[in-house]
């Protein structure tokens, strides 16, 4: 499999004909499960509540769901902002 590359480069279209430097293969840090939530906590010199949007412990698994998780993270991010605007009315 000397220089593969995948048919699909979408989204990385142009890395298409870029030169393979070096290979290097290592493991990713994983948990029992990965992790895509929202929590509230008190941050900074005044403590101030603020939202936190958790993204990870994919572990190997990494390229294969990182953009699923990457829309359910948005998807956190913008159930916050449109309760935080809703609430400031």
């Amino acid at each position: 499999m000397e220089n593969f590359r995948p048919k699909s480069t979408v989204p990385f279209f142009c890395l298409q004909n870029a030169e393979i430097l070096e290979e290097w293969v290592g493991l990713r840090p994983c948990r029992s499960a990965l992790r895509v939530d929202r929590e509230r906590k008190l941050l900074g010199a005044e403590w101030k509540p603020m939202w936190i949007v958790n993204n990870y412990g994919q572990g190997p698994l990494g390229v294969a769901v990182s953009w699923g998780c990457a829309v359910s993270a948005c998807e956190l991010v913008q159930e916050i902002l449109t309760a935080d605007s809703r609430s400031k009315l």
